[in-house]
């Protein structure tokens, strides 16, 4: 499903990255700026938000990347939050990129600020829908991942998570055995 990347030397995934990037070959798909990460693949979008709002170059760089998908049948978008999220503005932008379109969305996040927000969202957005922090599988569930995407998407998020500084893991229960 996405490309695969070296690692550097010591095994950093986001030192490597940040140093593909920065000697501008040709851009990897996992992309970190201060703390807001992305990566597209497939019909997925991740994202991962520190505390804060997205930098404008970073939201700049995300949505030049989304105009050049065009296509955004089957879209699903998985965010992490550690409260951050695009300000009025970028929400907006992010929108008119959509078309006005209810992309199943999933927020996980453990900050009453951005649930709120995020409920906010859904009265008019009614693909959009907050999880707790650890409600990975039911987010999942709720954009009808199938095993291989949930499985990826667990990766990635650990990889984004771990580009912006941030220690937290999906809470991922293996799938209950039959016939024991």
């Amino acid at each position: 499903m996405g490309e695969s990347h070296s690692l550097a030397p010591n095994g950093d995934l986001a030192s490597s990255l940040g140093r593909a990037l920065k000697s501008n070959q040709q851009s990897p798909d996992l992309h970190d700026v201060g703390n807001f990460a992305w990566r597209f693949s497939g019909r997925l979008a991740m994202y991962v938000h520190g505390r804060r709002s997205p930098e404008p170059e970073a939201w700049s760089a995300m949505i030049g990347e989304m105009r050049a998908r065009r296509r955004f049948e089957n879209f699903r978008v998985l965010v992490y939050s550690e409260g951050g999220m695009p300000n009025a503005s970028q929400r907006q932008t992010l929108f008119e990129i959509l078309g006005g379109s209810q992309t199943p969305t999933a927020l996980l996040t453990r900050s009453p600020f951005s649930r709120f927000v995020g409920w906010l969202i859904g009265l008019f957005n009614h693909g959009f829908r907050c999880f707790g922090r650890l409600g990975f599988e039911k987010a999942c569930a709720y954009l009808q991942l199938q095993s291989k995407e949930r499985a990826f998407a667990e990766k990635v998020l650990i990889e984004l998570a771990m580009s912006v500084d941030l220690s937290w893991r999906p809470n991922v229960s293996a799938p209950a055995r039959t016939g024991e």
